[in-house]
């Protein structure tokens, strides 16, 4: 359940997420329609379980299978939500601020179609330069 936030948590999420964090626009089916996800990973849950609390997504453990790897976790969130959060981080970030505003950009051009529908060969040029640029941000 996302909850209230202070200006000193959000100036401390920026932070943590401009350390920690990663912008990312993935396909999310063969029918090249793209995603826009943010997500912290780290190895003492406790962020992660604020960072759920105050914004919502889901935390998924990863164990990394070699014996002196410690298993570490995930929190992610995608769509909206997403950008809902870099809305409200965007103006603190240092690191990431070009990428997070890039990815504003694009979830606010891009409306997911309907599942049946196809993109255009013109719409998934257009998203692969669109995620490229903000892979080399």
């Amino acid at each position: 359940m996302e909850s209230i936030i202070s200006a000193d948590e959000i100036a401390w999420t920026a932070g943590f997420f401009d350390g920690e964090g990663c912008v990312c626009i993935h396909p999310i089916n063969k029918n090249s329609t793209y995603h826009l996800y943010v997500t912290v990973a780290q190895v003492d849950i406790r962020p992660l379980l604020f960072l759920k609390e105050k914004f919502g997504g889901g935390i998924y453990f990863h164990n990394r299978g070699k014996p002196n790897n410690q298993p570490s976790y995930q929190w992610a969130t995608s769509g909206w939500k997403a950008l809902n959060f870099l809305n409200l981080i965007v103006k603190h970030l240092k690191v990431k601020k070009e990428k997070a505003e890039k990815a504003i950009v694009f979830q606010n051009t891009f409306k997911i179609k309907n599942k049946k529908s196809k993109r255009s060969l013109k719409e998934i040029t257009f998203y692969n330069e669109f995620r490229n640029k903000l892979a080399v941000a």
